[in-house]
């Protein structure tokens, strides 16, 4: 998932528009910044701004910045992504551990942590949602 989706599925859940996220952040991600980066026409953004997001949005840094290409998943091992996961929350942890034990051998490694991030993502959503 490109960088601009992830970023445009995460405000439109929370039923937020550019106006609600730059007032949230105190003017510091302006309604063309993240016109532009939910386009994907800012291939390098702000870490600052990227952080400011994850805030807003209430998903994990570490979810924005690998999606945005600065942190590669190919070093960490599964058990060490489950980890992060669960930090953030810690009900999915026995359901992170189900799932990698019923994944299907015919996927590759990276394959099985794309799931894992998914999952995590998706779970804070749903979780955002049933409390709205």
């Amino acid at each position: 998932m490109e960088l601009g989706d992830y970023l445009r599925l995460a405000r439109e859940s929370l039923h937020l528009n550019y106006s609600n996220v730059t007032y949230l952040s105190s003017g510091e991600v302006s309604q063309n910044y993240l016109a532009q980066l939910e386009n994907d026409k800012i291939k390098q953004p702000s870490i600052r701004k990227l952080h400011m997001l994850s805030s807003i949005y209430g998903i994990p840094y570490y979810q924005i910045l690998h999606v945005a290409g600065y942190l590669s998943d190919n070093k960490k091992s599964e058990k060490e992504i489950v980890g992060h996961i669960a930090q953030d929350q810690p009900y999915l942890k026995e359901a992170l551990d189900d799932l990698l034990a019923s994944m299907p051998e015919e996927l590759d490694a990276q394959e099985r942590k794309n799931v894992l991030m998914g999952f995590g993502f998706a779970s804070k959503y749903i979780k955002i949602a049933r409390n709205a």
